[in-house]
């Protein structure tokens, strides 16, 4: 007789029957049986030393799953970091995130800095904020660079720097008629280096984006009476002036051969240059007041491979040009590709692309180069060290004088 005539439950054939609606089958047991008691949330995510748990910080596997509720993590008991945290000191260290970031973000010193800062803003105002990065070292050397759009300023800077701290033009930038840079971006370095990154000269883009955001230009209301060219060409003098101004060494950029237009605007812009004097007395007569100025260094970027030949062509039409300048350009700052160079020789230096074998190599050479350079001091003997801070009290006076000299204004009138 059949097993399903004598009332009996018939049996599962474990080796025929269906495995998909034995697992259901399965299942359904399972959950009529009385659940397991839950570990505990020390034991769900780990022991003590799992490398994830630090203090103030949530766990990867929180992160990832929002259903589970938050658990308050106890005081590490060992000091490794996980992945992620890492990945993001590292970042915030080596500045390979662009994206704007807080500029309080230091290191372990007050003033050291993690990132760049603004230093000069759009509105032609110095950010006091700035202050803050900077002490009463005298030992401090100031580097800035000017150039046109697209001319490798920023790389330069970060080439000084030993990290991505200025952000690079991308291809949209270009296209659109974009800028990275606005105003004057600023940096210091751990041995007191502190970089000024400006703005692109001449460039539309940045009168542009005054006219379209705020209506007025760093020089004042905008005159629709005057050209766009005349008011870009004016911003851009005054910016230049100013870093020709307070600055040690100053970086002179341009991507092909020699621009000519680019060496008259330095002409201007030294023409126009404030007279400030480099002492604080003021029982001096006018013929003994002496003036300040930095020293340049032109820096050919982008160059297909470094050739000398190339280096003495420029070198001659850049004394030629410059031969009446009061600029100092002839510190021997070149390529030297092992062979020796002359102490007065014109400041010329190439830059090959990065895909060039040389390219680290002409890299630290710049860089020893460059902050070996002498330095020009700001005031003559001054009643105590000349520290960073007024290094800065100094150039907020001198961008004053430079925002009230009528010489910018009357030069505005004549391009008409």
């Amino acid at each position: 007789m059949s097993e399903a005539r004598r009332g009996r439950r018939p049996r599962i054939n474990l080796n025929k029957g269906n495995e998909n609606e034995l697992n259901g089958k399965g299942v359904v047991i399972l959950a009529k049986k009385e659940p397991r008691e839950k570990p505990k949330d020390d034991e769900r995510l780990g022991s003590q030393d799992d490398s994830h748990r630090r203090e103030g910080t949530t766990s990867p596997f929180l992160l990832r799953n929002n259903r589970i509720r938050s658990v308050v993590q106890k005081p590490p008991t060992i000091q490794t970091k996980s992945i992620a945290v890492k990945v993001v000191e590292n970042a915030l260290r080596t500045g390979s995130d662009e994206r704007e970031r807080p500029t309080s973000l230091r290191g372990g010193d007050k003033s050291e800095m993690t990132q760049r800062a603004k230093f000069l803003n759009k509105f032609g105002e110095l950010e006091d904020d700035f202050l803050q990065f900077l002490t009463e070292d005298a030992t401090f050397k100031v580097i800035g660079v000017i150039g046109l759009q697209s001319s490798g300023k920023s790389h330069i800077l970060n080439t000084l720097a030993g990290r991505a701290v200025f952000p690079l033009e991308k291809v949209d930038d270009a296209e659109q008629c974009r800028h990275r840079t606005v105003g004057v971006d600023a940096f210091v370095t751990s041995d007191r280096t502190i970089l000024l990154d400006m703005q692109p000269l001449l460039a539309l883009s940045t009168m542009d984006g005054f006219i379209q955001s705020e209506k007025r230009t760093p020089s004042g209301a905008i005159d629709y009476h005057q050209s766009l060219e005349s008011q870009v060409m004016i911003d851009s003098l005054q910016t230049a002036c100013f870093l020709l101004s307070i600055c040690h060494t100053v970086l002179v950029t341009f991507d092909w051969f020699l621009d000519r237009d680019l060496a008259q605007f330095l002409q201007s812009a030294e023409m126009l240059k404030p007279t400030i004097p480099k002492t604080t007395t003021t029982n001096m007569l006018d013929d003994e007041i002496s003036d300040y100025f930095p020293h340049v260094v032109f820096v050919k970027n982008r160059s297909e491979f470094v050739s000398l030949k190339d280096n003495r062509i420029m070198a001659a039409e850049l004394e030629r040009v410059f031969k009446d300048s009061l600029l100092l350009f002839r510190d021997g700052v070149t390529n030297s590709l092992g062979k020796p160079v002359a102490d007065e020789a014109v400041n010329i230096f190439q830059m090959p692309l990065k895909s060039d074998p040389l390219y680290e190599t002409v890299c630290r050479d710049l860089l020893a180069k460059v902050l070996s350079m002498p330095q020009e001091e700001f005031v003559l003997n001054p009643p105590r060290a000349f520290s960073e801070r007024q290094w800065f009290q100094h150039s907020a006076k001198i961008w004053d004088i430079i925002k009230k000299s009528s010489m910018f204004q009357e030069y505005k009138r004549l391009l008409v």
